[in-house]
Formats: structure tokens, sequence, C-alpha cells
């Protein structure tokens, strides 16, 4: 897999044939237009801000985090194609105990503030060689709670010169992180190359060309790639630098970007395995929101539905949000009639701080079979569904799963915000559902939008679910459903009675006919 991108000041047009021939979904550029300009690809965002001033932020901790974020968040929220944003860029004095203490206060902050806006923070961004041994643990609390961690890695003459301590210093880092007990995120090398800035200041700001040629770079990078596949958190790492008006020893040029791809380009990758086969039982439920105006539970319970996932919230194309104004009212009569319940979330591209929403609406009512984000706006980012998601995740602390069809879904292929979670697939009018590419297992089918349920007036959405009822219940962790009374036993004097019963039907019968 090839995990090497480019880190760009300046955008050049053979970009996106590197992206093409080099197998590449990832891309950092440095102060990006508020128009998407490469769909489908996880573009991480630095906005640049002087370091000095961004270190005197940091020295401020929680009040310089919230400094930062008002001075960056309106330009963040102009930009909701962004993957994740990086925060500040190359903090320092790393060494001082001090500012290790603010800055981890100053991640914690930035983080929850991000996350309140659903937005990724790429946090720490470490200059290469940092943190010194010992001090990683320091900053444990900042490095959970970011969505990834960034860091610099760069050597020279060569990428594998001091191999560990300057390129793949990050496996010691982690390595102390997490026998300090932290969960580290995904890793992002952020900046990657070749800098002699790392053996002298007489060296600083030289670049490959100082010292190789595009085949030597290019052999250098194709290690650096094999290491990084060795370790499945790292993400993806970027090279310095695209950039038209300074850096132009470590300019990676189109020559030096198509070499790139033609040796690292991935092989095809593997043909996603084949989806699961309906099985045999499939139990039957329904899907509701205003629009279905009051229901008789009652009799919809008794027509055998038995689960139902019910519209919360939606986001509205205007940047709005609105709680289904049944909500509440079909909670609660689903609830008192045995009907499993699953609020859903239906997500727009515009609107801001859904999942809070989501959950602010849900409150502390416990979903049956799980909470679902309904992906299905015309026109969405490829990055809404994986931020709307992990927001989710957090704000009810259990993972929140997929409502979407095929088609939509599709040509974002491959979606890893869909991994580990379950997909409620909309396939309507054919005997099978036709399951998102990768997706080897439906939870529950929507196979109509035309159905017609007793005490439901008009059209409402069945669904089935992949499994019986005692299926239900064990995935989902429900106590298994009540088992039905036995039939009555009839005592010997009833039994007689019932056939003197019959007898005497029968004998009327006959005279009636005679």
């Amino acid at each position: 897999m090839n995990k090497i991108s480019i880190h760009c000041q300046s955008i050049p047009g053979w970009i996106p044939q590197y992206l093409d021939r080099g197998g590449v979904s990832w891309l950092k550029i440095v102060d990006p237009p508020e128009q998407d300009p490469f769909p489908g690809v996880r573009i991480i965002a630095r906005g640049f801000m002087p370091d000095a001033e961004a270190n005197d932020l940091i020295w401020q901790g929680r009040d310089g985090a919230q400094a930062w974020y008002n001075r960056w968040r309106p330009w963040m929220m102009a930009r909701p194609y962004v993957h994740a944003f990086e925060g500040p860029n190359e903090p320092h004095p790393m060494a001082n105990n001090y500012f290790r203490a603010a800055l981890n206060e100053f991640t914690v902050e930035l983080a929850r503030l991000m996350h309140a806006d659903e937005l990724k923070l790429v946090g720490m961004n470490w200059s290469v060689g940092w943190p010194f041994e010992e001090h990683a643990k320091n900053l444990g609390d900042g490095v959970e709670a970011c969505d990834y961690l960034g860091l610099h890695e760069y050597s020279a003459p060569a990428m594998w010169d001091n191999e560990s301590w300057l390129c793949l210093r990050y496996r010691r880092t982690i390595a102390e992180l997490k026998a300090a007990g932290y969960q580290v995120p995904p890793v992002l090398v952020t900046e990657c190359g070749i800098d002699g800035g790392v053996l002298g200041a007489e060296e600083a700001k030289k670049g490959w060309a100082e010292y190789t040629d595009i085949a030597g770079y290019v052999d250098q990078l194709a290690w650096y790639n094999d290491r990084l596949n060795e370790d499945d958190y790292v993400k993806a790492a970027f090279v310095f630098t695209t950039c038209d008006w300074d850096w132009y020893t470590f300019n990676v040029t189109e020559p030096l970007a198509m070499e790139m791809a033609k040796r690292l380009a991935s092989s095809e990758p593997p043909p996603p395995p084949p989806p699961e086969e309906p099985g045999g039982e499939m139990i039957e439920g329904i899907d509701v929101s205003e629009w279905q105006g009051a229901i008789d539970w009652q009799a919809v319970a008794a027509s055998g539905v038995k689960f139902a996932l019910i519209r919360a919230s939606v986001g509205r194309s205007d940047g709005t949000i609105a709680k289904d104004k049944y909500f509440e009212q079909n909670w609660e009569g689903a609830g008192q009639a045995d009907v499993l319940r699953g609020p859903y979330h239906c997500v727009s591209d515009k609107s801001l701080g859904q999942a809070r929403f989501f959950k602010d609406t849900v409150a502390e009512r416990v979903p049956e079979i799980g909470l679902w984000g309904d992906f299905e706006e015309a026109g969405m980012s490829p990055t809404r569904p994986d931020l709307f998601l992990e927001a989710a995740d957090r704000n009810f602390g259990q993972t929140a799963d997929v409502y979407s069809r095929a088609s939509f879904v599709n040509p974002w292929w491959p979606y890893e915000w869909g991994e580990g979670r379950r997909w409620w697939v909309a396939s309507w009018d054919v005997a099978a559902p036709v399951l998102p590419t990768g997706v080897t297992r439906w939870t529950f089918w929507q196979y109509t939008s035309k159905g017609s349920v007793p005490g439901i007036v008009g059209n409402v959405d069945l669904d089935r679910y992949n499994g019986s009822l005692d299926d239900l219940h064990a995935e989902f962790g429900l106590e298994p459903p009540e088992p039905p009374p036995p039939p009555e036993e009839q005592t010997f004097r009833q039994a007689v009675l019932s056939r003197l019963d019959a007898i005497i039907e029968l004998l009327k019968r006959i005279e009636a006919k005679a």
C-alpha cells in the first residue's frame, strides 16, 4: 500500500495525476480553498499561523486553546470537506516541563472544542526528534484527546540515517505512551523527507536536491513506505513540499512525483468479499417519522411488527437542525406495545453539531436496537459520514451505525468509516438487498417505501432483520424474548362438554336440513 502523499503549499496541476497513479487517498494542503479541490480525497488542512504567535497561545493552556479556536473556527467551518485540521505546528520549547504541561492542557481543550463542532483534530505536530525520551508520557492526555497524532520525520543525508531516532522515531514515542497506559490515536506523519537541518544550522533549509537525485530520493521514500506499512496505525505520510515561491531544494516537482507514483503505487486491492446470502428466518419491522402522523402502536404490534427505527432528529440543507415532531410520542408508544426501538438522525452536509443535537434529543432513552445515522442527502461530502459517526460515538458512548444505499456510498469506496458498524440498507423492490461495496452483512433491510401496516394511515417503510427474534435480542444484548404461553390443558370435564357441544351443533344442522 502506498502511504506516501504530498504536503502542498501550492497546488500544481499534476496533483490529480499523482493521486490517481499513486493510488493515494490522502493529501495535506496548507491554506486550502473553500471549495473542495479533490472530491473523495481525505484532505488534511493547516491554516498558517506564525510559530511565535501559536506558541504564545499554547503557553496559556486552556485559555490559549479557546483563543486559537475562536481565531480559526470560522475558517474551518467554511471548509466542510476537510477530513481533519491540524492544530499548532511544531510547538516549542518542548524541552521545557512547563511548556509541555501547557501543551497538554491546550490540546485537550482544543480537541473538546473541535469535537463539539464535529471537527477532527490532528494534534501535537511535533518537529523532528521530539519529544525527548521520557517526555512523551507528559503529553498522554493531549494525545488521547486527538483524532490523529501528527508528527514530523526527516533525516539527512539519507532518510535511513539515524533510523528510529529521526525517521521512524514515532515507534519509540508510541511505545512510551502505551507503556504509560495511554491510548494512541492513528498517526499521520504530516511532514517527512530529507532536511539538512538535522545535521546542524549550517545545513538548515537544504532539501533532497542538495543530497541526491530523483532516483535516489524515490529509493529512500520506498524504504520509508515499506517501514510505514509495518505499522497499521500509521495512515499516511506527507512529503514536504510543493511550493512555487520558496523551499526550492525541497520541492516535489512533477518528474519526482511521477516517479514516486510509479514506484510506490499500490497493487490492485483485492476484490471485496462477497456479501452474505439472505439467511432463513427474517422478522418484520418498520421505520417511522413525523410523516406517518399519529400511530396506533398497539395495532402495529398486533400485526406482527417486532421492531421500529424511529427518527429522532434531522439536519436540514439550510443549516438548521430539528427534532422530529412525533419522536417522543412514537418512542413511548412503541415501547408500551413491546416493539423494540432504535433512534436515527437524518444527516445534512450543512448543519453543525448534529451528533450533539441527536444525543440531546434521545437524552436518557436507551436505544434497544442501536442508534443510526441516515446518509442520503444529495451532494453530501464524502467526509461527512466519518465526522458525524465519530462524533455520535463520542456523544453516546457507543458505536453508531449506518443507514444508506449502495448507489449512494459506492462512489466513496473504500469508506473506512463503515468498518465495524452495522448496516441498515435501503434496497427496494428486490428479492435480496443490494449491499454497498465491501459490506458483507446487513443488519436491517428497508425493502419498500410503500408498505401498509394496521395502525398507520398511508404508506410506511417496511424493514426486515437478518435473523430470528432470538437473534435480534442476542445481537443487541437484550434479554431473550418471552416464550409464548403454553396452550391450556383441558380437564376431562371440559373435553366432554366440548365434545357434547360439537354433537349438539351437528344435530341442529341435520335437523335444519330435514
